[in-house]
C-alpha cells in the first residue's frame, strides 16, 4: 500500500488525547457511607468489570475511527510493483491560449483542467508537460506542481498536428501504455488534417467547453481629426451569439481617469461606439468593457501622440503636380529636385525617394542610393524610354529588382491586380471586375520573374517590387500612359509612401504588426529600450540614420503601453494588444479526427492512467471504516449494560 500525502501521518499523535481523557476516566470508586438509603430509587447497579470492559471497548472504537479517518486524508492506493518495469511515458499537453479564459467550474477553462490534472493524476507516476510557449518535466506532480500552478496564458496556438510532432521525441521506440494527453477546447484557428502524424504513443483527447459560450470582444479602433482641437474615436464591437444587447458599456481612459462612457448597442453581432474628445486630453489610453466571457479582449490599448511626417523626395527633370496631391502636407513632407540639384544631406534624411523618368542615373548618386538603402529608404522608379539602362543596372541589383531590358512599343492595358499584395490588400472591399483600367503606350521587359501588384495580359509586369522597392515598366508621363487619370494612382503612391515608414500607429497588433519606425537619431553605442508596467528590457532594433526600427517579436508578450525611451529621454509611445483570433469561439469538431481516443472528462481520461498502472485508491474504504466503527461506539454507549 502507498500513501499520496504520508505527511498526514503525523495526526495519529492526536491519538494521546483520548487516551490520555480515558486514563483519567478510569479512577478506583470511592465509597461514600449514608445512614438511610430508603429513600432512593431502586437502580441497576452495574459491576466494576463491566463498567470498565465498556469504557476499553468505546476507546477502542474511538481510536480505530479516529486512525482511518486520518489514513483516508493520507488517501492510500494500491500499486503496480511491476509498474516501473513497463516503462511507460506520458506526455500531456496544456493549451494555455487566451481561448482557455471562459469561465468553468472552477476558475477558467485552464485554471480547472490544471486542478482537475494535480488531483486525479497518480502521485508516482511522472509526466512531461507541453504548453503552446513551452514545456517542462518530466516530474511527479509534485515536482511539477508550482509549474503547473504558474502557468499562464499566451497568444500562441499550436495545432494538433504540432502537439503530436512536438511530443514524439519524448517517447522513442513504442512502449506500452505511451500515451500523448491532449487538454484543449479545440479552438478553429487552423486547418487540421483529419489524421495527425503517427507517432509511438496513443493519442487522448480530452475537449474542453466552457457553459458559457457568449463573449463581447473589442475588435478594432479607428481615431479622425474633429477639427484642430477634437478627436473622434471610433470603437468596433462584435458578441458571439445573436443576443442583442441593450447597454454594454464602454468606456475610454487616459490612464486611470476616466474620460467618457457610452452604450453599445449590437446589431447581427456587432457594434460601433463614437467618442469626440479633446486632443490634449488624451496620452495613453484604453478602452474598456465588462463582459463574462474572455477577459483579454475587454481591454485596447491605444495612444494618440503626434503622427510622424514622411520625407518623400521626387527626383526628375519635371515638377510632379500629380504626386504633390498625394503626399499632401498633412502626413508627407514632399519635395520635388533636378537630378543635377540634389542635396545629398536632404537625401539621407528621406524615407522614400522617386526616380521620375530619368535619362541617365548619375553615378554619383547612384553610389548613394545604394549605401541609403542599406540603411532602410525605399525607392521608386518611373522609367524614360529614353533611358540609359545600364546605368540603373548596379541600383538594381542592390535593390533585388530584374534589370529592365528592350523597350516593347505597343499599346497595353493594365488589367490584373493582385489583391494579395500587401501594398494593394487592404485598398479594395471586393475584387473589381468591371474597371477602367490604365493603357500604356509601351513598356520595358524585365529580366527574370518579379513579384507582380499590377499586370498586363499574359502576366507581363507593369508595378513590381521587393523588400519596399518598386519600380514600373512603363513612364507615366500624360504622352505614354493614362496612368495619372486612374483610380489606381492614389492607393498606389499613397500606400508606397506610408510603408517607406513604419510610424507608431494608433496601436499595434502582436503577431501582426512585425516592425515600428522610431523617428530619432542615435549617437554611437547608443540604443532604445522599452518600459512596460511589467518591467523594462532592451527590444531587436536596428539603426537606419534618421529613424530607428524595432522589431516587435518574440519579446513582447504583454498588451499595454511601452515607452520608448533613449537613455532618460523618452522619443515615443507604443501601444500593444493582443490579436482576436481567439475572440470568435469557433471549435473543431473532434468526431472528424481519426485514429484517436476521446474522453468526455478529465476524471475519466486520466482514470486510464491509473488502470494501466494498477493504481487503486482505497481511501473511500477507510472513511467507511471510520463511520463504522464511530457507529460501533454509539451503539455501545446506548445499549451497552
Amino acid at each position: 500500500m502507498h500513501l499520496k500525502h504520508p505527511e498526514i501521518l503525523w495526526a495519529l499523535l492526536l491519538l494521546l488525547i483520548p487516551i490520555i481523557v480515558h486514563l483519567f476516566r478510569l479512577r478506583r470508586f470511592k465509597k461514600e457511607v449514608f445512614t438511610n438509603v430508603r429513600f432512593l430509587k431502586e437502580i441497576d447497579l452495574q459491576t466494576r468489570k463491566s463498567s470498565t470492559l465498556k469504557k476499553w471497548l468505546v476507546l477502542l472504537m474511538r481510536l480505530f475511527g479516529l486512525a482511518m479517518l486520518v489514513l483516508a486524508f493520507a488517501q492510500p492506493y494500491l500499486g503496480d510493483p511491476d509498474a516501473s518495469e513497463q516503462d511507460a511515458t506520458y506526455v500531456i499537453y496544456f493549451d494555455n491560449s487566451y481561448s482557455m479564459q471562459m469561465p468553468a467550474a472552477q476558475g477558467s477553462l485552464l485554471e480547472s483542467a490544471v486542478n482537475r490534472f494535480l488531483s486525479e493524476w497518480p502521485a508516482d507516476i511522472p509526466v512531461k508537460v507541453i504548453t503552446n510557449d513551452g514545456e517542462f518535466g518530466p516530474g511527479t506532480k509534485s515536482e511539477i506542481r508550482n509549474q503547473l500552478l504558474a502557468l499562464t496564458y499566451t497568444p500562441k496556438q499550436l495545432d494538433l498536428n504540432e502537439v503530436v510532432l512536438k511530443a514524439n521525441p519524448e517517447f522513442g521506440p513504442r512502449k506500452k501504455n505511451n500515451a500523448l494527453y491532449i487538454l484543449s477546447d479545440l479552438q478553429k484557428t487552423t486547418d487540421i488534417q483529419e489524421t495527425l502524424p503517427p507517432g509511438n504513443a496513443e493519442v487522448r483527447l480530452i475537449p474542453l467547453r466552457s457553459p458559457n459560450l457568449r463573449n463581447i470582444s473589442i475588435d478594432s479602433l479607428s481615431l479622425s481629426d474633429d477639427g484642430p482641437e477634437n478627436i473622434t474615436i471610433s470603437v468596433s464591437l462584435s458578441i458571439t451569439d445573436d443576443e442583442e444587447e441593450e447597454s454594454t458599456p464602454v468606456s475610454i481612459f487616459s490612464d486611470s481617469e476616466l474620460l467618457a462612457r457610452g452604450t453599445a448597442a449590437f446589431r447581427s453581432g456587432s457594434a460601433k461606439v463614437q467618442f469626440t474628445l479633446p486632443k490634449e486630453d488624451l496620452t495613453l489610453n484604453r478602452v474598456e468593457i465588462s463582459d463574462s466571457g474572455l477577459k483579454y479582449d475587454n481591454y485596447l490599448y491605444f495612444s494618440t501622440e503626434e503622427d510622424q511626417k514622411i520625407n518623400v523626395m521626387h527626383i526628375g527633370g519635371f515638377p510632379a503636380t500629380h504626386l504633390g496631391r498625394i503626399f499632401t502636407d498633412d502626413e508627407f513632407n514632399f519635395v520635388s529636385v533636378s537630378p543635377n540639384a540634389v542635396d545629398f544631406n536632404q537625401l539621407s534624411n528621406q524615407n522614400l525617394v522617386i526616380l521620375d523618368q530619368l535619362d541617365q542615373l548619375p553615378e554619383a548618386l547612384g553610389k548613394t542610393l545604394v549605401d541609403l538603402a542599406e540603411n532602410g529608404i525605399k525607392i521608386v522608379q518611373v522609367p524614360s524610354f529614353k533611358e540609359v539602362t545600364e546605368s540603373f543596372n548596379a541600383l538594381n541589383q542592390s535593390l533585388g529588382l530584374p534589370l529592365r531590358d528592350s523597350i516593347v512599343r505597343s499599346e497595353a492595358v493594365v488589367n490584373t491586380i493582385n489583391y494579395d499584395h500587401p501594398l494593394v490588400r487592404d485598398v479594395f472591399n471586393d475584387r473589381i471586375q468591371n474597371f477602367r483600367y490604365p493603357l500604356v503606350s509601351g513598356y520595358f521587359s524585365i529580366r527574370g520573374s518579379a513579384q507582380s501588384v499590377l499586370e498586363f495580359s499574359g502576366n507581363i509586369p507593369f508595378l513590381y517590387g521587393s523588400n519596399g522597392h518598386y519600380a514600373f515598366t512603363a513612364s507615366l508621363d500624360e504622352e505614354s500612359s493614362d496612368f495619372q487619370s486612374s483610380a489606381l494612382i492614389v492607393p498606389v503612391f499613397y500606400n508606397i509612401g506610408l510603408q517607406s515608414l513604419n510610424r507608431p500607429k494608433a496601436y499595434f497588433t502582436l503577431s501582426a504588426d512585425r516592425e515600428a519606425d522610431i523617428k530619432t537619431q542615435l549617437k554611437k553605442d547608443q540604443i532604445l529600450s522599452l518600459q512596460h508596467a511589467s518591467g523594462s528590457f532592451i527590444p531587436r532594433q536596428q539603426n537606419f540614420g534618421n529613424y530607428i526600427r524595432i522589431f516587435l517579436d518574440e519579446q513582447f508578450t504583454a498588451p499595454g503601453h511601452y515607452g520608448v525611451m533613449k537613455d532618460m529621454e523618452k522619443v515615443g509611445n507604443l501601444s500593444l494588444n493582443l490579436p482576436r483570433t481567439e475572440s470568435v469561439l469557433e471549435f473543431l469538431d473532434p468526431e472528424m479526427l481519426k485514429d484517436i481516443t476521446f474522453y468526455d472528462s478529465i476524471n475519466e481520461g486520466l482514470d486510464q492512467v491509473k488502470i494501466e498502472n494498477k493504481v487503486n485508491e482505497l481511501w473511500k474504504w477507510f472513511v467507511i471504516f471510520a463511520l463504522v466503527f464511530f457507529l460501533t461506539e454509539m451503539l455501545i454507549l446506548k445499549y451497552f449494560k
